[in-house]
């Protein structure tokens, strides 16, 4: 069906839509510089964060014009944000490639959504894809690296979970609250600025 949008109404224009083209091409371009460097590196695991696959989901979304796609990797990106806050204060490097995956993915995935708008409740299908790619990463790839915490307890958590099954609880429920907390964010946000209330016909 069609989603429920917000905002105030106004028609979608037909062409030229530089919004999700720009954000659509640029997010694919950091995309794409960043598999290039890290599958050189021997480390191809390391796209499969959801951090990675959110951008690329923004790319392709808006791209696509599937306002779906393009809300679930900008959640993702947004409620990922505060564990990549703690990365950065547990050692994480800070690079521009970090910087432009995180921050740009972000900013990118929020402009196409000014022209695509928010589906109603996306927060709800951005938590279950993160839990199928967490759980598909779990059969695919062997622990090392142990991308989106599918294996084990992150480094340096250890103190404080007795179990990795309470571990895996606690960000689920962390990240559930989060991807509704950020999609309410945002709502607010489309809303004060008069964004679209139309939407394409769907596309997933």
């Amino acid at each position: 069906g069609v989603p429920t949008m917000i905002g105030k109404k106004r028609s979608i224009p037909a062409a030229p839509h530089w919004r999700t083209w720009t954000a659509g091409a640029l997010s694919l371009g950091i995309w794409i510089v960043y598999a290039i460097d890290i599958v050189r590196q021997g480390h191809p695991e390391l796209l499969g964060w959801l951090c990675n696959v959110a951008l690329l989901l923004i790319g392709i979304g808006s791209l696509m014009r599937a306002p779906v796609l393009n809300t679930i990797g900008t959640l993702s990106l947004a409620a990922g944000f505060p564990l990549w806050l703690i990365g950065l204060a547990q050692g994480l490097p800070l690079g521009f490639s970090s910087f432009a995956r995180h921050l740009g993915g972000l900013g990118l995935g929020i402009m196409s959504m000014r022209e695509l708008g928010l589906p109603k409740g996306t927060w709800r299908r951005a938590f279950v894809f993160a839990v199928m790619l967490q759980q598909l990463l779990r059969l695919l790839l062997g622990p090392e690296g142990n991308v989106n915490g599918a294996f084990s307890i992150w480094p340096g958590w250890e103190p404080y979970f007795p179990s990795y099954l309470c571990f895996w609880l606690t960000v689920s429920v962390f990240l559930a609250t989060a991807f509704a907390v950020s999609e309410a964010i945002l709502r607010r946000l489309m809303v004060s600025q008069n964004m679209t209330t139309e939407t394409l016909p769907s596309r997933r």
